[in-house]
């Protein structure tokens, strides 16, 4: 069986990718997986890594702010279902599944136009916009979240929750904890916000730690900033 896999732009929608890739091999270990990802995303080292086929497009998501620059934008896109054409006629996939981002839109789109089956996981709890456009036309879509309630109620629509990748589900808790230097009467708290950072759940972070009410000795608490704030944050 050969699976296309498209989605990138963040970790966010790369990681579930790799996680159901995990899975389907476990399964049917004969399996042959790509990926579709975006020129030059740091996402991308997660699928090289682990030796998986990875082909590129060179394209932008829409801009709300630059109008003007978005048809700059939809030539990419025009130029990247061209190349997703080649690729399918290349790897010939038995299907095509997709995680999101602007990035899964022309593996998407020419999956559904060359009546490949296409499948959809949304892992939000608000469906992003190609999730929006092409959801309908999906053979199935996987619902992550139980507060999307608008993707829920469409025909083609399962729950499933969001995959995980294996070395979090097997990790155990005693050694990961000992690992990090972690006594068994302190307590643990991780917050993480999306893969390149967040500046406003990084305040809220920080604004978290400064009001325990308990003795902050006993908490150890853990924040992932994400690259764009972690000088500004670590100060």
């Amino acid at each position: 069986m050969k699976i296309l896999f498209c989605g990138g732009g963040t970790a966010g929608h790369v990681t579930p990718s790799i996680a159901i890739a995990e899975r389907l091999l476990e399964r049917i270990p004969d399996s042959d997986i790509a990926f579709i990802g975006r020129v030059g995303g740091k996402e991308n080292a997660q699928i090289t890594k682990r030796g998986y086929t990875l082909y590129t497009l060179e394209v932008e998501g829409l801009s709300r702010s630059r109008i003007f620059d978005n048809l700059r934008r939809l030539r990419k896109m025009r130029k990247a279902e061209t190349q997703v054409r080649k690729i399918i006629s290349e790897f010939r996939p038995d299907a095509i599944f997709a995680t999101g981002g602007y990035v899964s839109f022309p593996g998407l789109y020419c999956g559904i136009k060359s009546n490949i089956p296409t499948f959809l996981h949304e892992s939000n709890a608000a469906s992003g916009a190609v999730t929006r456009l092409l959801s309908k036309k999906c053979t199935a879509v996987f619902v992550g979240s139980r507060g999307n309630h608008e993707l829920a109620a469409l025909k083609n629509a399962v729950y499933t929750g969001n995959p995980t990748l294996k070395a979090f589900t097997r990790t155990d808790r005693r050694r990961s904890r000992e690992k990090l230097g972690i006594r068994d009467t302190e307590i643990l708290i991780v917050s993480v916000g999306g893969s390149l950072g967040a500046e406003a759940l990084n305040e809220a972070a920080i604004a978290v730690m400064k009001s325990y009410s308990i003795r902050s000795d006993l908490i150890k608490h853990i924040h992932a900033t994400g690259q764009r704030y972690y000088d500004e944050i670590a100060k």
